[in-house]
């Protein structure tokens, strides 16, 4: 079947509306939701949508570690509250691993066990 959309909608509208709907209705059928939200683009679209969907059952966690820019942490933190997520800041020391230091390709893996 081939969708029609009205002249003025932008291309892929529908799809983007189609989309954001099913992460809402995934999101409903949860019973609470930990994110983790460094503050950039896909975790605050996350915690924003997790947020209007579940509420005060939503906690927004952001790493405190000298991997993560003192500047971005902050950001994190304007923008949780203007947006009035539930946040916190943990301390973490994945630096302290020689896994992590070593930089290898899957260094992700070693950082989200700290944070995990």
């Amino acid at each position: 079947m081939i969708e029609v959309l009205p002249a003025d909608t932008p291309a892929g509208a529908a799809d983007l509306e189609r989309k954001e709907s099913a992460l809402y209705g995934r999101l409903a059928e949860l019973p609470s939701l930990i994110v983790a939200y460094s503050g950039g683009v896909d975790s605050a679209y996350l915690a924003y949508a997790a947020t209007r969907v579940l509420g005060e059952k939503v906690l927004c966690i952001t790493a405190d570690s000298a991997s993560y820019p003192e500047r971005h942490r902050q950001m994190a933190i304007r923008l949780a509250g203007e947006f009035g997520f539930q946040h916190e800041t943990i301390r973490t020391d994945e630096m302290s691993r020689p896994e992590y230091r070593a930089n290898p390709a899957n260094r992700c893996y070693f950082c989200k066990h700290e944070l995990y």
